[in-house]
């Protein structure tokens, strides 16, 4: 029994000295300025900032560009009894392009 006692405390004791020896795997030292850089890096409310500052940013391809223009077609005053277009003097047919042009 004392030697099972004597082998398991040496067992123990050997464990304990390989650890104390063994080289431990440490951390670098957290800096001030790391800790920033890694703040700034990794923080998600300011990942989402930029990235709505860069979304407000982009001018799109249209930004430079007319509106489309626009055909219109207009008829005013036609008799329903004939249909005439030279029935009535105030008979009036409009044709026409409008395109819309920016103030500078």
């Amino acid at each position: 029994m004392k030697n099972c006692i004597h082998s398991v405390a040496a067992t123990c004791l050997s464990l304990l000295a390989m650890l104390w020896t063994s080289p431990g795997y440490t951390q670098e030292a957290l800096t001030l300025d790391k800790a920033i850089h890694e703040a700034l890096n990794t923080h998600p409310g300011l990942k989402a900032s930029k990235t709505h500052a860069d979304a407000l940013s982009f001018v799109p391809d249209q930004v430079n560009t007319l509106p489309e223009p626009r055909a219109f077609l207009n008829l005013q005053n036609i008799p329903t009894d004939s249909f005439s277009f030279t029935q009535e003097n105030m008979t009036q047919i409009q044709t026409g392009v409008q395109q819309v042009f920016p103030f500078p």
